[in-house]
């Protein structure tokens, strides 16, 4: 087991291991390249569906979401290619989640019990996730690597770890609780007429394929975070972080989208029926 004071020396270690850690880079460039080909896939429908919108809360956290992981990728790149300093914080995963989150309260109705299960839920993650926090960044910043070293294997921001699984498994329990909220609220007390009952689909279905994809994920990377040897240990963070923000997006575009279609059916269904009641009273008149 690697303890975060040895950090240095696992990095020491991993210069023995060049192809580990060229994987690694590898993997950081592929979830970049991700990144951008599905930003090039969904910016019509961000510009058309997003953009227009009011500013609100909903609106700068799904910006946030969507933007943010080309910083972390653009730090990732940079710290392959250049000596970067790797302090890195997690916070980025909160715009995630919170897309999530205030998707569930408005689902349940904005009930007071719901909001409070939420906010005892991150504060009991919080207070793990900013103690390992802190700890982690203390160490990197009293025992830094030497520039040797950082010249050999290049300098890759992760979580090199295995007290690093502190982030993912809080991540994955704030998940979890906000699909179980979710699929708890029955289906059928949300059916009121075709509009709602599209809605209603589109969000249980982008929501528990996207609980799906990210628990595979997060296994995988925690599982690697213990079983991969030291340089192989940060393999799928910034693959997890990269289809997190995508896949959130995603969620948030298809509703908007479902929203906008039945807007437009409502609409022309409201012009048909004045057209329709035009021609009647104009029938009456000159019958």
């Amino acid at each position: 087991m690697v303890s975060l004071p040895n950090f240095p020396t696992a990095l020491n270690y991993a210069e023995s291991d060049q192809a580990l850690v060229q994987l690694l880079k590898y993997a950081g460039m592929a979830s970049s390249t991700y990144l951008v080909v599905d930003y090039a896939e969904t910016i019509d429908d961000e510009v058309t569906l997003i953009w227009p919108s009011r500013w609100n809360m909903m609106k700068l956290i799904f910006l946030v979401n969507r933007y943010s992981p080309f910083f972390d990728h653009a730090i990732t790149v940079s710290g392959m290619l250049w000596i970067t300093d790797p302090h890195r914080c997690i916070f980025n995963w909160m715009f995630s989640i919170t897309i999530l989150i205030i998707r569930t309260i408005a689902l349940r109705d904005f009930n007071k019990r719901v909001i409070m299960t939420m906010i005892l839920l991150a504060a009991i993650m919080l207070i793990p996730t900013l103690s390992v926090m802190y700890i982690y960044v203390r160490s990197l910043t009293t025992n830094y690597p030497s520039e040797k070293t950082l010249k050999a294997v290049g300098c890759i921001p992760s979580i090199a770890d295995q007290v690093g699984w502190v982030f993912y498994v809080t991540t994955l329990i704030s998940e979890t609780m906000v699909i179980l909220l979710t699929l708890l609220k029955p289906y059928r007390s949300y059916v009121r007429g075709h509009r709602m009952l599209l809605l209603m689909h589109t969000m249980y279905r982008d929501g528990t394929l996207f609980y799906l994809i990210i628990l595979g994920f997060s296994i995988a990377n925690i599982c690697c975070m213990f079983a991969a040897p030291v340089a192989a240990m940060p393999l799928l963070q910034e693959v997890l972080r990269a289809v997190h923000s995508t896949l959130c997006s995603r969620v948030l575009i298809n509703l908007r989208r479902v929203a906008a279609q039945r807007s437009e059916l409502d609409d022309f269904s409201a012009s048909a029926f004045q057209l329709s009641e035009t021609n009647t009273a104009h029938t009456l008149y000159f019958g």
